[in-house]
Formats: C-alpha cells, structure tokens, sequence
C-alpha cells in the first residue's frame, strides 16, 4: 500500500497546486471579506498538506488491507455506486434536500445501521442541517425539485 499511497499523494498534491492556481484567476474582492479565490485555495492548501503526509507515510507491513472481496462486500459497494448515479439523476427532478435525505437513508442502510428511527432522524437532520448551511448562511443556489 505504501506505494499506491504515494502514486495517490502525488496525484493529489498535483490536483492540489492546479486548484491553487486556479483560483488564482478568480477576481480579487471589492469588499472587507474574503474573495471568490479564498475557499478553493484554503481547500487546495488543506489538500496539499493531507497530500505530503501521506507521501510520507510509513505504513506497518503487517498491517490489515482493506479490500472489497466476496460477493456480499461487492455487491454493496456496487449498489453504493449505483445509489450514487441514482442520486445525480434524482437532484434535479426531486430537489437536493429531499435527494439527499434519501441518499443518506440507503446508504446508512447499506453500511449497517438498521434502527428506523436512527434512519429517518439522522437522514432528515443531514440533509436539513446541509441545505441550511449552503441556502441560508453562505446564500449559495441549490436545486429545488417538485417537492423542494
């Protein structure tokens, strides 16, 4: 792992300098905040970063592999692809909050999580609590379906 760790390191650190520049293009802000270039190069530099540790990383040869073998782990990680196509598709016609809680409730059913109530709250309050942040605090647009 500790090669595939750095041949994927490398290949962030290199997403992450072109994310940096850029942003560098974005004009700069008129006013006391920060400018349409502030996030992206905060994410590029946070990506950076995460990206040199793990170039760097000494890894246990011992250590467990995590793979997806045996036909039930393959079928759940294909189903969670296909929950994830499924969800592209369904954001523009459901909406992204309903689209979301949606999403969040197949997958917690596909990483276990089998309590209804855990279900329904955990999807409900994800998905509410995402589009508040994104709609009312940062005044960002998301897509609103027949049902919201």
């Amino acid at each position: 792992m500790t090669m595939a760790n750095r041949v994927i390191g490398f290949g962030l650190l290199i997403l992450s300098v072109y994310a940096w520049l850029t942003a560098n293009a974005f004009p700069s802000s008129n006013s006391l905040g920060p400018g349409p270039d502030y996030f992206p190069k905060i994410a590029a530099s946070v990506l950076g970063v995460l990206s040199i540790l793990l170039i760097g990383r000494k890894e246990k040869q011992d250590g467990a592999v995590y793979a997806v073998s045996g036909k039930p782990a393959v079928l759940l990680f294909v189903t969670g692809i296909i929950v994830m196509m499924v969800y592209v598709l369904f954001v523009q016609w459901l909406g992204f909050t309903v689209s979301s809680a949606l999403v969040t409730f197949a997958w917690m059913i596909l990483m276990g999580i089998r309590k209804w109530t855990t279900l329904i709250v955990a999807s409900v309050l994800i998905s509410a609590g995402i589009t508040y942040v994104f709609e009312f605090l940062l005044s960002v647009p998301i897509p609103h379906g027949i049902l919201y």
